[in-house]
């Protein structure tokens, strides 16, 4: 009897140590998982700093240098992005590439003879729609356009969801970045963006030059009806009557 009341004694004892030990590597595991959580944070948050504050240094060294800059041989880097700081291009799937091709005008700035341009796609465009384009620069007398505009596509847009914004394609494609690092290299080179978000700033850092835009929270106050109204009161410039009473 004494035998099998030890024997009943120890299994006991072994039931409530597996129970505690099975509470106790749970809470360990919570807390464990608690803490990597709040170090991840911090260290993002630390991470989005620095990125901040980089780009803060190149658009303050931007603005020093801007009127040389435009004096001078120079690249721009057009990224005709549709980027938001929050999550709205879940919104806007329909013919979103196709909203990021709208601006090839904007080679027509190649009249500039210092300016060489690269320009962001993020997919083929049809040549006739490059040729209809370049036999306009021609028409203005622009000389070299082959040799001064260069296309890329981001490779990361093959395996990537086609809501994902030009700026954010371009930043995971490696080898884009690459080619992009090889073509600016000891060249004054500044992005110019489409609607910048939060991705703009990542790309210019890794890029390590500026954007041609002021800064984030003037853009947010601009971009709004109370913020155009604004601008065109400040430059004299008549809006309708039934937008004053709104």
């Amino acid at each position: 009897i004494q035998k099998n009341y030890r024997r009943y004694l120890s299994f006991k004892k072994y039931q409530n140590l597996k129970f505690f030990m099975i509470y106790l590597t749970k809470t360990q595991k919570y807390i464990k998982g608690r803490f990597i959580r709040k170090k991840m944070s911090v260290d993002i948050e630390s991470y989005r700093k620095a990125i901040h504050e980089k780009y803060i240094e190149l658009f303050n060294k931007f603005k020093e240098e801007y009127n040389e800059i435009q004096a001078n041989p120079r690249i721009e880097i057009h990224i005709n992005s549709i980027s938001f700081k929050d999550n709205y291009n879940n919104c806007i799937t329909d013919k979103f590439s196709m909203k990021e091709t709208f601006q090839l005008s904007r080679l027509i700035k190649l009249v500039d003879p210092n300016l060489e341009i690269i320009y962001i796609i993020p997919y083929e465009l049809p040549e006739e729609i490059i040729s209809y384009y370049f036999s306009i620069m021609d028409k203005l007398g622009i000389k070299n356009i082959d040799n001064r505009v260069h296309f890329i596509i981001p490779e990361a847009g093959e395996f990537l969801s086609l809501n994902y914004s030009l700026t954010k394609l371009l930043y995971f494609s490696r080898k884009s970045l690459e080619r992009i690092k090889n073509l600016i290299k000891f060249k004054k080179s500044y992005i110019v963006p489409g609607i910048v978000g939060n991705m703009e700033e990542y790309l210019s850092v890794e890029l390590n030059i500026p954007i041609l835009m002021s800064s984030f929270n003037d853009i947010d106050s601009i971009f709004n009806k109370s913020g155009i109204k604004e601008i065109l009161e400040t430059n004299s410039i008549p809006f309708p009557r039934s937008e004053e009473r709104r």
